[in-house]
């Protein structure tokens, strides 16, 4: 069994928002919008998480990573990245 933790850096490239609406086959609207300007582009955080390796080869792992940073650069909603996720492995 292992734990880990530690600091994360995160850069955003780019921030498309696709918008898409239909009625009955009929597209209303079929838009993208950019907002990589309205979004901080750096991201730092912390990350934590465990994994276990078994006798047999197989490994789970897991991780929780909590943004420190706000997402909207003009800091009018107070929004933070926040992911986890769990893996299985197997090794030869």
């Amino acid at each position: 069994m292992s734990i880990k933790a530690g600091p994360q850096a995160s850069y955003l490239v780019k921030n498309t928002l696709n918008i898409r609406s239909s009625v009955l086959g009929f597209n209303l609207i079929n838009q993208k919008v950019d907002l990589t300007s309205n979004t901080n582009q750096w991201d730092m955080g912390l990350t934590g998480g465990m994994s276990y390796k078994f006798k047999n080869g197989f490994s789970l792992n897991g991780y929780y990573t909590h943004g420190l940073s706000p997402i909207d650069k003009n800091a009018n909603i107070k929004a933070y990245n926040r992911s986890g996720g769990v893996t299985v492995g197997f090794e030869f």
